[in-house]
């Protein structure tokens, strides 16, 4: 006869287990960047959140819409992966988000289940752009004179003490007018939706009888 007798202690009363098929998501990625633009040599954190806790030594390789790879990791079991982007010159977007994702080796959850690879989300709630191009140097385009009998752009000669001066600089600048070295005041952006920005310049006093050399300058 066979003896069907429990033991006094089982698996169940020696051990945990828990039963976990279910692949982890990536639920978002991030930047804890503050909202910006940044420049070349700026380094961001890239942070992607887990649906659950993954194992130590987790790592997906994320390709940002800049066209740089950046590999992000945990070096402890995690709800996160993360790594850092160092921004290089001729990389330019107005977001910065994730194209894609692949996975490297050992990204799973602590069942083993390999990380899930899916469109990716990007964390909208603040904007972060990346900018490297040079900055456009202010030029002045036209001084313009508004009072009879000769009105028009200014070629030499001018009965207008209050010209006004029509600036191009890169959007967003501070640009100050000067004669020679003699500050006269700060130009306003008139449409900073164009690229690059227009400015327009107008002396707040009357300019005494004399030869002028404007000269523009953007705030570095």
């Amino acid at each position: 006869m066979v003896d069907t007798t429990l033991p006094a202690s089982n698996i169940a009363d020696v051990s945990d287990i828990v039963v976990d098929t279910e692949a982890p998501q990536v639920m978002s990625f991030s930047s804890t960047a503050a909202e910006g633009t940044y420049k070349t040599g700026s380094v961001l954190t890239i942070t992607a959140l887990m649906s659950e806790v993954v194992r130590a030594g987790s790592s997906i390789e994320v390709l940002l819409n800049t066209g740089a790879h950046v590999v992000l990791t945990t070096p402890v079991n995690s709800t996160s992966v993360r790594g850092n982007y160092t921004i290089e010159a001729g990389a330019n977007v107005e977001s910065l988000a994730v194209v894609s994702y692949t996975l490297l080796a050992g990204a799973s959850d602590l069942a083993g289940n390999a990380i899930l690879v899916e469109t990716p989300v990007f964390d909208s709630s603040k904007l972060i752009a990346i900018d490297t191009a040079s900055p456009v140097a202010p030029t002045i385009t036209a001084v313009v004179d508004d009072v009879p009998q000769v009105t028009g752009d200014i070629t030499l000669y001018t009965n207008d003490r209050k010209p006004t001066l029509s600036i191009t600089a890169e959007s967003g600048a501070a640009v100050y007018v000067y004669n020679g070295t003699r500050y006269l005041g700060q130009a306003v952006e008139t449409d900073p939706s164009n690229a690059p920005g227009e400015y327009t310049f107008t002396p707040t006093f009357s300019l005494a009888e004399g030869t002028y050399n404007f000269v523009d300058r953007k705030s570095t």
